[in-house]
């Protein structure tokens, strides 16, 4: 299968493996590189225009975050994924969520409150899925960073990632759930959050992503 690497535009990286390593994710991320397909490592530092180490470096940090495995006899490729893995991934997202969320309801000040209150607005006025989906990303990376739990949110990122990923290349054809579900838990989470409600909190995130991981397997 053909690379489909472009390096971003308009972006500049400190180093030759920053380079490789953020053109990969990307690809790998958005399915252009999809589960089982080789890295090849002189074909990367080819079409990159890089020596093969910053390539070798960049697999390694990959490797780490579960997006690159290494084959026996076969050498680096992208790490496999299975649909049935969406029920792992939501069971990780509604535990770090908990914490996270719950932790929140102590720290949340009014200009915050304010700024997750615009983001359900625009939420609800988002005339496409892909925008819905991008402020709803915002929205609960907004109430994570709230938490003020950096290796929690850290661990949620990549959580996330990988569900993103998943779903781009197994649930693509998969209608996203009803926004206007997911909009209304949204209001309840910023509610709960104002008055400090940490058991209402706990049970809203079980719901939504619940629900959301059934749409996905009913649908897919």
């Amino acid at each position: 299968m053909q690379l489909q690497l472009t390096p971003a535009k308009g972006r500049s990286f400190a180093t030759k493996q920053a380079l490789v390593y953020h053109t990969l994710r990307e690809a790998i991320m958005q399915a252009r590189l999809e589960p089982g397909q080789r890295l090849v490592i002189d074909e990367i530092a080819k079409h990159l225009k890089v020596s093969p180490i910053p390539v070798r470096e960049a697999l390694q940090l990959l490797q780490s975050e579960r997006l690159v495995e290494h084959q026996a006899h076969v050498g680096a490729v992208v790490a496999a994924l299975s649909a049935a893995d969406a029920q792992e991934i939501f069971a990780l997202l509604e535990a770090l969520e908990s914490v996270v969320f719950t932790a929140a309801a102590a720290h949340v000040s009014a200009p915050q409150l304010a700024a997750l209150v615009a983001l359900a607005e625009r939420m609800e006025g988002a005339r496409d899925d892909r925008r819905w989906m991008e402020l709803n990303q915002r929205f609960h990376r907004t109430i994570a960073e709230i938490a003020r739990m950096p290796r929690a949110l850290e661990l949620l990122e990549r959580v996330s990632g990988e569900w993103e990923r998943l779903r781009r290349y197994h649930f693509r054809a998969v209608a996203h759930p009803d926004t206007t579900i997911a909009d209304r838990e949204h209001r309840a989470m910023i509610a709960a959050l104002a008055a400090g409600q940490v058991a209402t909190l706990e049970n809203l995130v079980r719901t939504h992503n619940r629900s959301a991981l059934a749409h996905y397997l009913t649908a897919g």
